[in-house]
């Protein structure tokens, strides 16, 4: 089978990791990329190749440059890795919340606010290619197709909403409902990238490659949990502004959670405090 040289084309696993470590470059790097994958990427026109000083390498080569060179993404590649990136995103929320099983719609997360209110759905179908779902709510009174990134899931498929309001904390528990941390996030996958950056639960996916977010209501937080103790920890630059505050179990773990850009800002600042 010829291969698919077309720029819409779906990267590759070993594709889409390349893509998106160019995109976390400064400069769109492309690392490591060799041989017939390096080939593909450049027919697809997802990368170009410079000298060492950053020009365009074919002209310099056609003037006789014989020095270094290297690959960097083009505006195509860039989009290339964002849609792998979407589509890695939507493969993770499937893998939790399947066709056939139940999830919590939140309509502030859904741009076309297809729902008005926070409701049980149950999901019929598989993502499509714009990661939306058919979902029946109102004990089946209706059907909708939503964003799989206004949901979080329900672990129990025949479980009813917790009472309470709904919270920023969530709990991250393994397969088997063991749990692994407690995050504080305002949304499904920012709750995913911050316990991801968490030692433990980092170590746990290595193993096992799987994890489950759920977000408590405020009927569940006084639930004891099984290890250390978790607390809120207010984080604050040197002269003691607040900037965020996070729910674990230890300082490390504190500082573990926050975004990149926070712990950048942090060490601009001189360092964070955690009380």
């Amino acid at each position: 089978m010829p291969t698919n040289t077309s720029v819409n084309a779906a990267p590759s696993d070993h594709q889409g990791k390349l893509l998106l470590a160019a995109l976390a470059h400064a400069a769109h790097r492309v690392p490591g990329a060799k041989g017939r994958t390096l080939d593909i990427m450049f027919r697809r026109q997802w990368v170009k190749e410079y000298t060492a000083t950053g020009k365009l390498a074919g002209p310099a080569i056609r003037l006789g440059y014989t020095g270094f060179t290297h690959f960097r993404l083009t505006d195509r590649g860039i989009i290339a890795a964002k849609r792998f990136k979407d589509a890695q995103e939507v493969r993770a929320l499937a893998a939790d919340m399947p066709a056939e099983s139940f999830a919590t719609y939140r309509p502030e997360f859904d741009p076309d606010k297809t729902l008005k209110q926070t409701t049980a759905v149950f999901i019929t179908t598989r993502p499509d290619e714009t990661g939306k779902v058919r979902a029946i709510f109102d004990g089946g009174r209706g059907d909708v197709r939503v964003p799989l990134r206004a949901m979080e899931p329900i672990p129990n498929r025949w479980a009813t909403l917790a009472e309470g309001a709904p919270t920023d904390t969530w709990t991250i528990t393994d397969r088997h409902g063991a749990e692994l941390a407690q995050v504080h996030a305002d949304s499904y996958p920012a709750a995913r990238t911050a316990a991801e950056q968490l030692p433990n639960v980092a170590a746990h996916i290595q193993q096992d490659g799987r994890l489950r977010c759920r977000r408590l209501h405020t009927s569940e937080q006084a639930t004891p949990t099984a290890g250390a103790p978790y607390r809120w920890w207010s984080v604050q630059d040197r002269t003691g502004n607040e900037l965020d505050r996070i729910h674990a179990t230890d300082p490390a773990s504190a500082r573990a959670a926050l975004s990149p850009a926070m712990r950048k800002a942090g060490n601009r600042a001189g360092g964070l405090v955690f009380v």
